[in-house]
């Protein structure tokens, strides 16, 4: 019993502990500089490695309608650049049938080098410039993304799901263009997010209010 008490004791002094670590979580990056923040995103990306999920439409019930998809999105060599407020990687994508299916062929693989940038005024390569604030940044998760998609396309009624749900640090720059970094888990998704709206503050002072 006297084991037992003192372990009790243990736990309750702990549990503060660990969630007053969590309270100053967001301050942290509140207080970054621009190179920190910078840096923040382009550790916390390489760190990543593929992101693979299994898309499923949903039918009027919420049932999984099968076979699904297989999406594979491999994003690498994030570089940060302070100086240009501008954020390079690779990505590789894929997809292909859960099931083999002769009228959904697996895609090939693509690959490309995107870029944004994390200020406004920025040339784009084709000439377009975009405005940009905190408030451009959001978390979503993948079946929400391709909701937001079908919803474009006048299919607002159209339901998703992933299996496993994985997260998107998406970035809007513009009204028909968006980034959007693919994470595993929400949590580090949040980190990027936030550590983009702190960037997006500091090469843009006139950007807005503290994001935090």
């Amino acid at each position: 019993m006297q084991c037992f008490k003192a372990l009790l004791v243990v736990t309750l002094v702990t549990i503060p502990y660990f969630r007053s670590s969590a309270q100053v979580a967001a301050p942290v990056i509140e207080g970054l500089t621009l190179d920190a923040a910078m840096k923040l995103i382009q550790d916390k990306m390489n760190a990543q490695g593929p992101v693979q999920y299994h898309l499923y439409n949903l039918d009027e019930k919420g049932a999984r309608k099968v076979p699904g998809t297989i999406y594979t999105i491999s994003q690498s060599s994030f570089a940060a650049d302070a100086s240009a407020c501008r954020i390079n990687y690779h990505v590789e994508r894929h997809n292909e049938p859960e099931v083999p299916n002769a009228l959904l062929t697996p895609s090939p693989l693509s690959s490309t080098n995107p870029y944004f940038y994390l200020k406004s005024g920025a040339v784009y390569s084709d000439g377009s410039t975009v405005a940009i604030t905190p408030e451009s940044v959001s978390v979503i998760d993948a079946a929400e993304r391709w909701h937001l998609l079908a919803t474009d396309h006048r299919h607002p009624d159209w339901a998703y799901e992933t299996v496993p749900q994985v997260f998107i640090a998406r970035v809007r720059l513009g009204q028909t263009y968006s980034t959007e970094i693919y994470v595993h888990e929400k949590a580090d998704a949040e980190v990027v997010a936030k550590a983009m709206q702190r960037a997006i503050q500091l090469c843009n002072p006139s950007a807005g209010k503290d994001p935090f």
